[in-house]
């Protein structure tokens, strides 16, 4: 027998069929001429243990497979859920420079991930399928069913079960072809770098309002800091107003000043700039707003990549209750319109101005005189002085409509100012604006309140200068503005009195935005001996977050682990599949020449079913085979003796 397997592999060298024992397709294909002598067809054998060099031995499949599965997939494993741990537990991004050239070349790099993903998948697909193979090669040694080799070679392709023999072993295909085609989504989604943010610290310094330096401040330059400074500002107070109303009944709105944009209002906050600002409150160059915080980066990003922060600020707001009254010349307060008809220039006008008594006062006090129209169409307003209650140090500001402006009625607006807390996130929108820092403002609701009535009469002086300032001949723009939101919501009674106090609140805070400003600015000259730099002990230390926006990995919680799911899966069940082989093989008594046989190679299964070990009769095929192959125990044995080549026997047989 010896003899004539030599002889056979002789023929197949010289039909030039033969594979080398160090090829993991060990079948030759016979000729037909040989065939017909009577040589059966048969994977080549192992060499003998005097002809096969430890060396190669090593490098056999029987050695080579589990050895390269476990190495392989546990560092997949490994490197995998390092990466996503580094990933998910701070952002990583690329070098600004590679960060420019993958956003402007996404969809080649898409491409390239999705080819190294593709890649991984493989390997890792080829090392799942070949542990399977190692492992029915080991158990065969000491017989298996016929179901179990065709099922176990279905996982290791990966195809489902068709069959519901055994419904654990369907489920478990089911999964593992799933997962299996799903790796390279898991490494594509993993891998591929996309557009993620990098926080960093930021801290700095604003005028502290509320300290005993900046309250002295007010009161030493209450002739100094007055509306005259702001004169060339006034008229914007018209749309902080208008902007506040809006934002109150859910409208889109934003108020443009000084190179800044605000939703809703300005929240008396003082804006931080990452790079100087020119402003130009008091003249029309313009002095500089200078940096007063810092940015602790970690990463360089792109600077022409988004960028946002946000601040947690000192910011001012007021408390404002308005009310319609009938007031007259006999009550308390008491207010009388006085008017004067004349003529300009051919034209009827009419100087006219309120006189206001108020509460414990023993002399009237008088508005500004405006000049209006003859039918008087005109908004007029003043205030009584800081009265202490119980609730507080409030105003009382109080508005008369007139003319087309009747229906604004006469108004008392009780305030109280306050000084406040505020989140502010800034945004460099550039669908919205063209600006190189962000510069677009939204503030939260603000919290932890405390009195400012240092603050209240230059507040209300601001807004008394712009509701003047919008009085003309023909009209007044606050009126306007006042009518215009009236109109759209007719229908509800306390309509007014939420126009008139949210318009009065924002105009109350942008004052204090612009006070900030001027003492912020360089070359204010207002602090002590003539100092443009705010002093120690009136600053406030304000701290936030910058958020860059630039590319690199960055691992979103919550089901960022299920883009693993799959992998780890396929690297589990094919270390787990090579470990529970390894600690069976004590079980599994095999020739040496087995070592060689690879159940996915379709030769090699023809080679042993050819070797004659099986007699039995199998049921047609368009029958249902499963069951029958159930029971049929089948193992790789030698043959024809210890020294013969193994093949398919009946495990009956082998015992």
């Amino acid at each position: 027998m010896h003899s004539s397997i030599s002889s056979s592999s002789k023929t197949l060298r010289e039909s030039g069929y033969y594979y080398s024992s160090e090829s993991y397709a060990l079948l030759g294909m016979p000729s037909s001429a040989k065939a017909a002598g009577g040589m059966k067809p048969s994977f080549s054998p192992a060499p003998s243990r005097n002809e096969t060099p430890s060396r190669l031995k090593w490098l056999s499949p029987y050695y080579l497979i589990p050895i390269t599965v476990l190495v392989v997939h546990t560092l997949l494993l490994v490197c995998s859920w390092t990466f996503f741990s580094i990933t998910i537990s701070r952002p990583v991004a690329l070098s600004p420079g590679i960060a420019l050239q993958v956003e402007d070349h996404i969809q080649s790099v898409t491409m390239v991930v999705t080819l190294v993903a593709s890649f991984i998948s493989l390997i890792s697909t080829v090392l799942y399928t070949k542990s399977i193979h190692y492992s029915l090669a080991r158990f065969l040694g000491g017989g298996v069913s016929l179901y179990t080799i065709a099922s176990a070679t279905s996982l290791a392709e990966p195809t489902p079960l068709k069959n519901f023999m055994r419904p654990t072993w369907t489920i478990a295909s089911l999964l593992l072809a799933l997962a299996v085609n799903s790796q390279t989504a898991g490494w594509t989604t993993l891998l591929l770098p996309k557009q993620i943010e990098i926080t960093s610290p930021m801290t700095g310094f604003e005028l502290d309002m509320k300290s005993v330096g900046f309250k002295q401040l007010m009161e030493d330059n209450k002739d100094t800091i007055n509306t005259d400074m702001f004169s060339r500002v006034i008229p914007i107070t018209e749309a902080s107003g208008g902007t506040a109303v809006s934002t109150h009944f859910n409208l889109p709105s934003i108020l443009n000043f000084n190179h800044f944009s605000w939703t809703n209002s300005t929240l008396g906050i003082m804006p931080v700039a990452l790079e100087e600002v020119e402003s130009s409150i008091l003249s029309v160059r313009g002095e500089t707003i200078p940096v007063n915080v810092k940015i602790d980066r970690n990463e360089e990003t792109p600077r022409s990549f988004p960028v946002r922060f946000s601040m947690t600020q000192q910011g001012f707001t007021a408390q404002v209750n308005c009310q319609q009254r009938d007031l007259d010349a006999n009550t308390s307060p008491s207010v009388r319109l006085r008017s004067q008809l004349d003529r300009l220039f051919d034209s009827p006008v009419t100087l006219a101005q309120l006189e206001l008594i108020c509460p414990a006062a023993r002399s009237p006090m008088f508005s500004e005189p405006i000049l209006t129209s003859a039918n008087v169409d005109a908004l007029f307003g003043i205030s009584c002085p800081m009265i202490q209650t119980n609730g507080g140090r409030r105003w009382d500001l109080i508005l008369v409509g007139s003319g087309i402006y009747s229906p604004i009625k006469t108004t008392v607006c009780s305030i109280w100012p306050l000084l406040d807390l505020v989140n502010v996130d800034y945004d460099d929108n550039t669908f919205v604006f063209n600006s190189s820092f962000p510069s677009f403002v939204n503030g939260s609701v603000p919290w932890s309140y405390a009195e400012a009535p240092w603050i209240g009469n230059f507040a209300l002086s601001v807004f008394l200068r712009g509701l003047r300032v919008g009085q003309s001949t023909t009209g007044n723009s606050m009126g306007d503005t006042v009518l215009t939101f009236l109109s759209s919501v007719q229908n509800d009674p306390n309509a007014l009195s939420q126009i008139l106090a949210e318009y009065t609140r924002g105009v109350l805070e942008l004052s204090v935005t612009m006070l900030r400003m001027v003492f912020t600015q360089n070359g204010n000259g207002l602090y002590p001996g003539g100092n443009s730099t705010i002093p120690e002990s009136m600053r406030l230390n304000i701290n936030g977050t910058h958020r860059a926006t630039t590319i690199g990995w960055h691992q979103v919680g919550g089901t960022a682990g299920s883009i693993l799911i799959a992998p780890t899966f396929v690297s589990i069940v094919s270390i787990l599949i090579v470990v529970v082989t390894l600690a069976s093989k004590g079980r599994n008594q095999e020739a040496e020449a087995s070592h060689y046989f690879d159940p996915g190679d379709i030769l090699h299964i023809i080679s042993a079913s050819a070797a004659g070990g099986i007699k039995m009769q199998f049921p047609p095929y368009h029958e249902d085979t499963a069951e029958s192959s159930e029971h049929v125990q089948i193992k790789l044995a030698p043959v024809e003796g210890p020294e013969t080549q193994p093949g398919f026997v009946s495990w009956e047989s082998a015992k």
